[in-house]
């Protein structure tokens, strides 16, 4: 599924005279049955909505496109396959289709979008004519073509305006159908869009970058889709020392979706002790230079420390790749792309380096300051999911205090703790993230200034303590 084209809700479907016949619709059944077949065959008489149709003459360049299907997904309505779109060239190319049933349904298909890669690095007019070698230089494995074959609108407006336009659009259509006339349709959205994909042979989603402007010939804007999130996005060309940059922002987004992009534009992901996290507040950039790739993301995030205890984390994460390989060949007219991040590591000589760093406090609510403040770091293995913290104490602290903080007080967690036990000086927490079937644990361990230890292991499983 690509986010970035999909249909807005609550669109009327009904259908419309054609102005070269009688439409057809297709049904949902049909589509199934087609896709199950290996092979769909769209028309423009299909759609009655003429801003649909439109899109096969306009921007399709044909009145019939045959789709090759190598899979289809009934609950998405997605097809992937091939397909070969006459205004790209004769050459079938890589393509996802994403069917649009009637709102409310009834049975039928009322549009589609279409995500085509393009044969080469250079999108033929009518198509927008932007510069996307930014795209290509961070590891982008194609330039794609987007298709917004969608019910068209009338605009909109607040509920009520809403409802009284829908009431007169109804009265003006059968005053239409008695006359012959054709009712008028807006597109909702560019009907045609160009931009550019990362993929990695073991993921179902690419990355996704579909441009809206181009602020000069070095600056380009347009929504980067990751997973199921869209994020506001520009990617920039920059000189002395020539490099390429792409910038983003989200509100929330999940550390997988994040890692995900990480490892198609980085060849790495992230470290699996916090693929469970939902990452607030997050800005991240990618950058490549001649010599060197780099990933970097400053998010916040709620970290489950143990079943009971929830704190708020910041996180500064980081990907380097140095092997002198980082620069993609930008040259306008080559045919295709490098295979990006993932197949070039194959050189002996690339350095990956994936690290992340965070600090969290814990102490209870009705104190001023935090009692403890705890410097964090991930396992650098993207593998690993064990992750650690520590924090030190110049003055030094009571164990008993160390452990009402991570204990729920129902526990009794200060109880039996011999009152003479020197202060702590340093407190390390290991924390290791559940692997079905397996538990998440919290290893602590307290260091007293003359070098004695205390070990104490929390484990649980599904939020149960042991």
């Amino acid at each position: 599924m690509t986010p970035s084209l999909r249909s807005p809700s609550g669109r009327r479907s009904g259908h419309t005279p054609s102005r070269t016949g009688c439409r057809m619709p297709l049904s949902v059944e049909e589509i199934a049955d087609m896709a199950q077949k290996g092979s769909l065959k769209l028309r423009a008489d299909h759609f009655a909505d003429p801003v649909v149709s439109d899109v096969f003459s306009t921007h399709l360049a044909c009145s019939e496109l045959e789709f090759k299907v190598l899979e289809y997904t009934e609950k998405s309505m997605t097809a992937r396959g091939h397909c070969a779109v006459r205004a790209l060239g004769k050459e079938r190319c890589r393509a996802v289709a994403t069917f649009l049933p009637a709102d409310p349904p009834d049975g039928t298909v009322v549009g589609f979008t279409l995500l085509v890669d393009a044969p080469g690095w250079r999108l033929p007019k009518p198509f927008p004519a932007f510069d996307l070698s930014p795209l290509r230089s961070l590891g982008a494995q194609s330039l794609v073509a987007a298709f917004n074959a969608v019910p068209g609108t009338k605009g909109e407006g607040g509920e009520k305006e809403q409802k009284a336009e829908k009431g007169a659009e109804e009265k003006k259509g059968a005053e239409a159908e008695e006359a012959g006339q054709e009712q008028t349709s807006v597109p909702s959205r560019a009907p045609v869009l160009s931009g550019a994909r990362w993929k990695l042979s073991d993921l179902a989603e690419p990355v996704l970058f579909l441009a809206s402007a181009q602020k000069d010939q070095r600056t380009l804007e347009g929504k980067l889709t990751v997973g199921s999130t869209e994020i506001e996005a520009r990617t920039e060309e920059r000189q002395d020392p020539r490099s390429w940059k792409l910038d983003a922002k989200a509100g929330s987004i999940s550390l997988s979706d994040i890692s995900t992009l990480a490892e198609q534009t980085m060849g790495s992901g992230l470290p699996a002790s916090l693929a469970g996290l939902t990452l607030q507040e997050i800005s991240f950039t990618v950058e490549s230079t001649k010599s060197e790739r780099k990933f970097e993301a400053k998010a916040f995030a709620e970290f489950p420390l143990t079943p009971d205890v929830q704190t708020r984390v910041g996180l500064d994460m980081k990907i380097a790749i140095k092997d002198g390989t980082a620069e993609e060949d930008t040259v306008e007219d080559a045919p295709t792309a490098k295979e990006g991040a993932a197949e070039e590591g194959t050189d002996k000589d690339r350095v990956i380096e994936v690290t992340v760093k965070g600090s969290f406090a814990l102490g209870c609510a009705e104190e001023e300051e935090p009692s403890m403040q705890f410097d964090l770091e991930a396992d650098r293995d993207p593998e690993s999911v064990a992750l650690t913290a520590t924090s030190v104490f110049e003055d030094g602290i009571p164990l008993g205090k160390v452990l009402s903080a991570l204990l729920p007080a129902s526990a009794s967690p200060t109880a039996g703790l011999p009152n003479l036990l020197p202060p702590v000086k340093k407190i390390s927490l290991r924390y290791t993230a559940p692997k079905a079937p397996d538990l998440a644990s919290l290893v602590l361990t307290a260091a007293t200034p003359r070098g004695d230890e205390a070990v104490l292991v929390l484990a649980g499983r599904n939020g149960e303590k042991r």
